[in-house]
């Protein structure tokens, strides 16, 4: 099922619910890890956001100069995971990197 709709059937507003995502697979249905970003995206659009109190994500990325991750990885820079991570804390939402 959907992290999202998980949330929406399970989770009551009092619950204390805490989110680590990571997809560590590419899946040609969901062009690969950026997989990762969509979620992000579904998440800070939706109703479910406010049920949850903490958020660890891995964002896979691609540093080309220092050969870090996969081209698989999608066009997502280093900088985009830290200023998405900085924009989500400067709002008061609690997102931690996850390794």
């Amino acid at each position: 099922d959907d992290v999202l709709i998980i949330l929406r059937e399970h989770v009551l507003p009092e619950d204390f619910v805490v989110v680590k995502y990571d997809v560590d697979e590419p899946s040609s249905a969901t062009s690969g890890f950026s997989m990762e970003w969509g979620f992000l995206a579904d998440l800070i659009n939706s109703e479910e956001l406010g049920l949850v109190d903490e958020l660890f994500i891995e964002l896979h990325f691609y540093y080309k100069q220092i050969k870090w991750g996969k081209k698989s990885y999608g066009t997502h820079s280093m900088k985009q995971a830290l200023d998405l991570m900085l924009q989500l804390r400067e709002c008061g939402f609690p997102v931690h990197a996850w390794q």
